[in-house]
Order: C-alpha cells, then structure tokens, then sequence
C-alpha cells in the first residue's frame, strides 16, 4: 500500500452551502458527477489511460475517489520485475506532484472550495486506487 501527501496547504475552513432548486443531495450527486467527468480525462491525459471504473463520495470536507484499473500495460509488465511495485509509485509520485496541482484546480473550478491537501493509496495487487481530496471548506449538507 502506497500512500503519500501531494501537498499541504494553510489551514482554513469555510462553510459553503450548496442549496437553490430541489434538495441538497441532487446537488451533491451533480458534483460528484462533474468531478467523476473531469478527472476522468484528466487522469487519461497525465497518465496515458483512464481507469476501468470510478467513483466519488463527497463527504462534508472531504472527495473520495476510487478508481479500479488504473494500470496501464506498461505498468502491468514492469510490475512483474523484481523491484517493479516500487519502481511504478516512485513513477507515479512524481507524475502526481503536477497531477495534484491540476486536480487541485479542477476541483475549485467546479465547486468553488480550494483544497488543503490530497492524498492517494494504491493498491497495485488489486489495481485500485483511492484518492483523497481534503477541502479548506465545508460543502453543507454532503454526506453520502
């Protein structure tokens, strides 16, 4: 299991509230959505292959996401060399340091909510990754 911090941001919490026509949870799913959408092509373009499947939790302060076959070919072969699982995170380190900066991005893009910090598990046996992004605010009422 391979978790690392991409980056840490001052400390500042803000309540965003996400309210206006029909209830707050369509709203909290529309987000989830866009943010599913968004990552999607932008983790295809930094890392040459989307994921298989994806899911976002929003919680409060905090987006889950879970992606399942994220490996590419490539990584599916260095994988089986000896040493190859550390070679594959210390890769995907480094291309994380500008991935995050751009999800970071993203993220405030669609929800208007600048992120602390995000960190990622991967699971290379099992081709899953979780992704965590931890928000400066609170976006009210986002419990999954």
């Amino acid at each position: 299991m391979f978790l690392s911090i991409l980056f840490d941001l001052p400390a500042h919490r803000d309540t965003h509230s996400y309210s206006g026509e029909g209830c707050i949870i369509s709203t909290v799913n529309h987000i989830g959505a866009q943010i599913k959408r968004e990552f999607t092509g932008s983790y295809k373009e930094f890392f040459g292959k989307g994921p298989e499947e994806t899911a976002v939790n929003v919680l409060e302060d905090v987006i889950v996401i879970k992606l399942e076959g994220f490996m590419t070919p490539m990584e599916r072969t260095i994988k089986r060399l000896p040493g190859g699982t550390k070679k594959i995170e210390a890769i995907r380190s480094e291309i994380y340091k500008s991935f995050g900066s751009h999800l970071s991005s993203v993220v405030e893009g669609l929800i208007g909510i600048g992120t602390k910090e995000i960190l990622n598990s991967l699971d290379l046996e099992r081709d899953t990754e979780y992704i965590f992004i931890i928000l400066k605010g609170v976006i009210t009422g986002a419990v999954s």
